[in-house]
């Protein structure tokens, strides 16, 4: 359960991160599931997806001046 936990947070944790002027990237919204070993740790591909959200992020970032 510690994937649908951490999905969570994003609606506690956006506007705090937000109000620090500081920009937001929500993983839960980008990786899908959890490794089946432990139910915790990303799966490798996750990991790829999630690095992948990153990089257009910050090229987002540049683009924009930010």
């Amino acid at each position: 359960g510690a994937l649908e936990k951490s999905r969570a947070w994003a609606a506690d944790i956006e506007p705090v991160v937000r109000a620090g002027g500081a920009e937001f990237l929500d993983a839960g919204a980008v990786v899908g599931a959890a490794d089946q070993v432990d139910g915790v740790h990303l799966t490798q591909q996750e990991h790829r997806s999630l690095g992948e959200a990153v990089g257009r992020k910050v090229r987002e970032m540049f683009a924009s001046g930010r």
